[in-house]
């Protein structure tokens, strides 16, 4: 390994913090606009509803994890490439509605199968 020189190693300290606020900013502390706030299942799709006020409507990927503790759906929505995620915490709300969500998630929900 060769010793990197003290310039470039302030620069990747930069742009560490600098993605680590951007992720924080956006997945945890849901203050930028493109944060996803709320969402809406209706039968097989779900919309995904961001800070800013947009919506946009996908299918729900076989990855998605459901678990007790934590759930992550990973979204695919129309014209994108990659999914979206989103985490849901069970303190991000009520308790029974929570069980309710993991419940429509793991039965109700007919997921992508590709």
């Amino acid at each position: 390994m060769l010793p990197i020189v003290e310039w470039a190693k302030g620069g990747l300290v930069v742009l560490l913090v600098c993605s680590l606020v951007y992720y924080l900013r956006r997945y945890a502390w849901l203050s930028l606009s493109s944060s996803h706030v709320a969402i809406r299942i209706d039968g097989n799709n779900i919309a995904l509803i961001t800070r800013g006020g947009s919506e946009s409507a996908g299918q729900v990927l076989r990855d998605s994890v459901v678990t007790p503790v934590l759930t992550i759906l990973n979204v695919l929505l129309p014209g994108k490439k990659s999914a979206s995620f989103v985490v849901i915490f069970p303190d991000s709300l009520d308790k029974e509605r929570f069980r309710e969500l993991r419940v429509l998630l793991k039965w109700a929900v007919d997921v992508d199968r590709q």
